[in-house]
């Protein structure tokens, strides 16, 4: 790794640090620069806004964090213990990226077009990846042939619903049993009739 290289780590290992304890909008680059232990001249050499340092942030947090969460999935052997692992591992991992956890958590960030344009590529890359999982289990006969597709996005909705509550809720054991409860339902639905039109009742 070059010297400056060594210098942009630094500095967003620096920001993270204080994003996370004053939050965006009150870290300044003079906060960013004191961290790092250089004049805040010289951080415009590597970012030219607040907004790059953050974006550059929250970017490296999902990295982080999508690497985590894909390899809680690469051991199991079926669709259902991927799809909990997954689950599981997104709400163990999402209080510890700090930043990223701000761009759902506080309100007046969503004001911000490039909170947004990185949320929303990051909710497409995640239903992508769910949408894979479910193929898979189309394919090796776990799962009935589905649209595949839409139900990953209705998963990564329900997902999200819950993000909320998670990030408050520090019963881990609680939390569980929602996640097993939530992919029972997934699974295996609620109700005790057919749902094949001769045996449903109008």
């Amino acid at each position: 790794m070059t010297k400056g290289k060594n210098v942009k780590e630094e500095i967003l290992e620096k920001a993270n640090l204080i994003f996370a304890k004053y939050g965006y909008e009150k870290t300044t680059m003079d906060d960013i620069a004191k961290a790092v232990g250089k004049k805040k001249g010289a951080l415009y050499y590597y970012f030219k806004t607040k907004e790059e340092v953050f974006t550059d942030v929250i970017e490296r947090e999902i990295i982080y964090l999508k690497n985590k969460l894909f390899l809680s999935t690469s051991h199991k052997k079926n669709t259902r213990d991927k799809l909990y692992s997954y689950v599981l591992t997104r709400y163990k991992l999402i209080n510890s990226v700090a930043s990223f956890y701000r761009t759902f958590k506080e309100d007046y960030l969503k004001q911000f077009e490039f909170i947004q344009k990185i949320r929303k590529r990051f909710d497409i890359e995640e239903e992508k990846f769910i949408e894979e999982l479910l193929e898979e289990g189309v394919k090796k006969g776990e799962l009935k042939n589905i649209d595949v597709s839409l139900t990953a996005e209705s998963f990564v909705i329900a997902m999200k619903g819950f993000e909320y509550r998670w990030t408050a809720d520090v019963d881990y054991d609680y939390v569980e049993k929602v996640i097993r409860s939530m992919l029972d339902i997934f699974f295996y639905g609620i109700s005790k009739g057919k749902r094949d039109g001769k045996n449903s009742k109008k």
